[in-house]
C-alpha cells in the first residue's frame, strides 16, 4: 500500500494524498502546460479578443498548474458529494484519498438499503455536473468580458468535469456507475445475486472497451477495460471503496 500524507480535513473526514498522486499531479500539469490552451481557446473568443502569438511557455506551465488545481478540486468535490450524503443516510465515512487514479471516499459500511446506496453513488456525478453546468453558464453570462486565460481555464475545467460525471457514470463497478447498477439490482435479486450480475455486466463493459482500444490503438482504453475486469474479478471483496474517477 502506498504511503499516505493527510493534507486536512473536511467536516471530520481526513483528506490523503499518496505518492504516486503528486507524480500524476505533475503529469497532468505538464499535459496541460505543453498544449497552449490560451492561445487556442482565445480563438473562441470575440474578434477584438483573439491572441495573435502563441503564449510564452512559462505561462503555459502556470496555466498547466492552475487548470490541474481546477480539475482535482472537481475530483475532490465529487468525492465530498458521496461523503456528506453517505454522513446523511448513516454511512461513515473513514477519509478521502487522491491517489493514482483519481479519488475515492472510503466506506465503514454498507449502506442498508438499495435506496441510501443508490443516493450515495449518484451524488458524486451529480456534483462534477452541476460543476460543469455552473461553468458553461459563467462562459455563457460573462463571454464578452472573460480574458483569454480565464476563458481557457473555465472551458477546460468545464469539460473536465463533464468528462468526470459521464466516465463515472459507466454501469461498471467501482465506477459510480456501477455501483448505481448494484443499487438497482438489489430492489430485485438478493445482494450476493446482484452483486453477481453487477460484476458479469461490468466484465462486459471492459470487453467491449477493450475491443474498442484495440480497434482505435488507445492503451488508456485498454488499461481501463484490464483494470474493470480485474476488479469485477475480485468480486465483492473491496465494495466498502466508494468511487474510483480520473
Amino acid at each position: 500500500m502506498a504511503r499516505q500524507w493527510k493534507i486536512g480535513s473536511i467536516n471530520t473526514t481526513p483528506v490523503t494524498i499518496t505518492l504516486p498522486w503528486i507524480g500524476v499531479f505533475l503529469v497532468v500539469t505538464l499535459n496541460f502546460g505543453s498544449v497552449d490552451m490560451i492561445y487556442t481557446m482565445s480563438q473562441l473568443l470575440p474578434v477584438e479578443k483573439q491572441l495573435n502569438v502563441p503564449t510564452a511557455t512559462l505561462t503555459n506551465l502556470g496555466f498547466g498548474f492552475i487548470a490541474a488545481a481546477g480539475i482535482y478540486g472537481g475530483i475532490l468535490l465529487h468525492e465530498i458529494g458521496h461523503s456528506e450524503i453517505a454522513k446523511r443516510n448513516d454511512v461513515g465515512i473513514n477519509k478521502i484519498e487522491l491517489f493514482l487514479f483519481g479519488a475515492k471516499a472510503e466506506m465503514e459500511e454498507e449502506p442498508n438499503t438499495p435506496l441510501k446506496a443508490f443516493k450515495i453513488a449518484a451524488a458524486g456525478p451529480l456534483v462534477s455536473l452541476l460543476l460543469g453546468v455552473a461553468l458553461l453558464v459563467i462562459n455563457i453570462t460573462f463571454y464578452q468580458s472573460l480574458t483569454p486565460t480565464l476563458f481557457a481555464l473555465t472551458t477546460s475545467l468545464m469539460f473536465g468535469n463533464f468528462i468526470i460525471a459521464i466516465f463515472n457514470l459507466i454501469p461498471a463497478y467501482p465506477l459510480d456507475g456501477g455501483r448505481i447498477l448494484k443499487a438497482i439490482f438489489e430492489t430485485q435479486y438478493p445482494t450476493q445475486k446482484a452483486t453477481q450480475r453487477t460484476m458479469e455486466s461490468s466484465k462486459t463493459i471492459g470487453f467491449c472497451i477493450a475491443v474498442l482500444s484495440i480497434q482505435f490503438i488507445e492503451p488508456v482504453g485498454l488499461l481501463l477495460a484490464g483494470f474493470l475486469y480485474v476488479t469485477s474479478e475480485c468480486n465483492d471483496n473491496n465494495l466498502t471503496e466508494t468511487n474510483l474517477t480520473v
